[in-house]
C-alpha cells in the first residue's frame, strides 16, 4: 500500500485507520511510504531531509537513512524477496538501491533529469523510473 502525504505539515506521517491511532515522526516532507510485506517495515521517502525512515510494526522509527538528494518515491523489488528497495533522488538524477537487511546503500543508478516516481514490473524484473525534468522513463534491471 502507498500513501502520499502532503498536507500533514513537516515530518509527520498519520497512521491510517477509521480513526488517527497515532503520529509517527519521521524526517522533514515525507513524500510517499511503502510497506514491505516480508519484515513488515515501512519506509518513507523524507524529501526534505534526505533521507529514508524505517518503521516497525510497533509505530517506532528504528532508522533514518540518507539517500542522497530530495527523494520522492520508494518502492520494492518483490523479485528479491523485498530485500532491494528503490528511491528517487529527485534532486540527484539518480534512483538509491537500499539492501532491507541491513538499512544501508548499496549502489546509485544515474536515470534521466529529476526522477520523480518509480514502479515495479514483475513480468520483466525491471524497476521504472519516471524522469520528469526531461520526459523520459528509465528501464533498472533488478540486476543493477
Amino acid at each position: 500500500m502507498d500513501i502520499t502525504c502532503h498536507s500533514s505539515g513537516p515530518g509527520d506521517v498519520v497512521a491510517i485507520s477509521s480513526s488517527v491511532v497515532t503520529t509517527i515522526t519521521v524526517g522533514s516532507y515525507p513524500q510517499q511510504i511503502s510497506f514491505d510485506k516480508k519484515n513488515k517495515e515501512m519506509y518513507v521517502a523524507n524529501f526534505g531531509s534526505d533521507t529514508v525512515s524505517v518503521i516497525d510494526p510497533s509505530d517506532t522509527v528504528v532508522a533514518s537513512i540518507s539517500v542522497g538528494s530530495a527523494p520522492e518515491s520508494v518502492i520494492f523489488d518483490s523479485a528479491k524477496g523485498n530485500k532491494e528497495i528503490y528511491v528517487t533522488n529527485f534532486g540527484g538524477d539518480t534512483v538509491e538501491t537500499i539492501n532491507s537487511t541491513s538499512n544501508t546503500v548499496i549502489g546509485s543508478i544515474v536515470t534521466g533529469s529529476h526522477p520523480y516516481f518509480l514502479t515495479y514490473n514483475p513480468a520483466n524484473q525491471q524497476v521504472y523510473s519516471q524522469n520528469s525534468g526531461n520526459d523520459t522513463v528509465s528501464a533498472i534491471s533488478g540486476n543493477s
